[in-house]
Order: structure tokens, then sequence, then C-alpha cells
């Protein structure tokens, strides 16, 4: 839908504003895991051992961070060098015959979406912008402890929030429900947080954002004169 919006109100293809949602989902991962990193080093204690930070558990996080750092590599690295992309590509394409001929264009549209690997000024107001907004949501987190009686720091909450997002990478239901929840409630678990109490904060810390934006998206959509049939007949890429 972004793709859609974005490339109808502007001069762009859908393939270059696909790289840019590409591109800030893997800064995003980056920011809220070295924030992670950062608020765990803070910590020490205080964690059960054998709760989802405990026991080694761990790694998962380092490794989706690992994943998240070869993606920033390997696209930076087919912005410099196309043919890394492009070439596998255009002999893959061939397998799909006719269907598979628009793919080393698309690839190369995409490409082109990742202009701002060529301005250090621009990539580097971007990753504050993305920790600003990122700890926008810890605050969020955090103001919200004392209304539900939890009594946890700053830093705990980073770590929350952080083992929240990670359990929401993997695929369930539309908007995180029950991943979300789920990974939200261990989280505070780990901290000594009763687990019906968990379970109030990640319910109402997930229904109130998530019911606010879309009330307030359906808004902006019926205002922008968008229809779900055109967007479904879309077909530039």
């Amino acid at each position: 839908l972004r793709v859609y919006v974005l490339a109808k109100n502007s001069s762009l293809s859908q393939s270059s504003i696909l790289a840019t949602v590409v591109f800030e989902r893997i800064i995003d991962g980056l920011t809220i895991l070295t924030i992670f990193a950062m608020a765990m080093m803070f910590i020490g204690g205080g964690l059960q051992s054998d709760s989802v930070l405990g026991g080694g558990r761990t790694v998962f996080i380092w490794l989706v961070l690992a994943i998240f750092i070869a993606c920033l590599v390997f696209l930076y690295a087919s912005w410099r060098r196309p043919a890394l992309m492009i070439s596998p590509l255009k002999k893959i394409s061939g397998l799909f015959g006719k269907a598979g001929e628009a793919i080393p264009a698309m690839a190369e549209r995409f490409l082109g979406g990742l202009v701002i690997f060529s301005d250090l000024k621009r990539m580097l107001l971007y990753l504050f912008w993305s920790f600003i907004s990122w700890l926008t949501v810890v605050l969020y987190f955090y103001l919200n402890f004392p209304i539900l009686g939890i009594h946890l720091g700053f830093a705990q909450a980073i770590v929350v929030l952080s083992i929240t997002v990670g359990g929401a990478m993997v695929p369930a239901a539309p908007g995180f429900v029950g991943t979300y929840h789920f990974f939200c409630q261990l989280a505070l678990m780990a901290f000594d947080v009763d687990k019906a109490r968990a379970l109030s904060f990640a319910v109402i810390t997930h229904a109130i954002p998530y019911v606010l934006s879309t009330v307030v998206g359906f808004a902006c959509f019926l205002r922008e004169n968008f229809h779900w049939a055109a967007i479904s007949a879309s077909k530039e890429i």
C-alpha cells in the first residue's frame, strides 16, 4: 500500500520505492538491536536465568543482527556494482519465459531507489531519525510501566521492546497479533513480572496504537480517494 500510494503521488517507479521500504526495514532492525545491546550492558543482572533472555537464548537476537548486517552489505554492494544482482537475475529470468523478461529491469529500478547510499549526510540524518523514532516507542513502553504497576526502568523498556520486535518478525496473523503478545509477555517475565500483568501490558500496548493508526489511516485512505480495486489491479512495478 505504501509503495502504491507514494508511486501514485510522485514520478518514481514502484520498484524504486520498494527499495526504500526494504532499506528502512533493515535500518530499523539494526537500530533496535543496537540500542538493545547498549541496554543489556546497563542491566547486567536481575534477569531470571531460565527466562527468554537467559540460557544463551539471546543468540537469536545476535543471529537476527547478523542477518540485517548481511542484507545491508548486500544492498550496498549491489548498488555499487549492479551486475552482482542483475547478472544472476538475467539468467534466472529465462526460466520464467515471457513473464520473466521484466525482472532485470525491475531490479535496475529497485537499485536506483537506493540513491541514499550516495549521500553520506542524508544517510547519517536517516540513522539519527531512526534512533529517535524507536526511542519514542521505548518511551511509550516506559510510561506504561507505572500505569500497570510494573516497576522497571528505561533500559528494561528497551530490552522488552527489542524482544517484542524480534519476535514479531515470526510470520503470524496480520498486525503481529499473537507473536507480539507472546514475546512481550516473555520479555517482561524475564524481569520477574507476573504472567497476568505481563499479558495485560502486551494487550494494551498493542491495541491502543493499532486501533488509533488503523482509524487515522483509514480516514486518510478515504480522504485521498484511494480504492482497493485500483490497488489490487496495479501492475506497474
